[in-house]
């Protein structure tokens, strides 16, 4: 918690220097509703829009992975159905299959001991 106090606090001191700087090298101001802002209000603006932004990335980030995840499953689960649906003939014959050599190895292990 320590070190995330002192890097907000780096951080803040860094972009308020250098928004301090900008503005008297390339004279640029920030005016709202005709009143020229200071340097430390332009900061807080700043500073607010990009925390908004960086939210937003994140929900949109995580709503893209989301959405991917959910087509790729979406996918997996129609070749899935797919594949059922296509050889369902055949899956049941391997099964009736397997079954009739179960059934047999257990009929002969039976007989098989004494």
């Amino acid at each position: 918690m320590k070190n995330l106090f002192i890097a907000i606090v780096i951080a803040a001191l860094a972009a308020w220097a250098l928004g301090g700087a900008i503005e008297r090298w390339l004279d640029v101001s920030i005016h709202f509703s005709d009143q020229l802002m200071t340097p430390l209000d332009g900061l807080v603006v700043f500073l607010v829009l990009a925390v908004v932004f960086a939210i937003i990335g994140f929900i949109v980030a995580i709503s893209m992975v989301g959405a991917l995840i959910l087509g790729v499953m979406a996918a997996a689960a129609g070749l899935l159905v797919f594949g059922i649906g296509l050889f369902w003939p055949v899956l049941l014959v391997v099964a009736l299959v397997m079954m009739v050599r179960a059934s047999n190895r257990s009929a002969t292990s039976h007989r098989a001991s004494p």
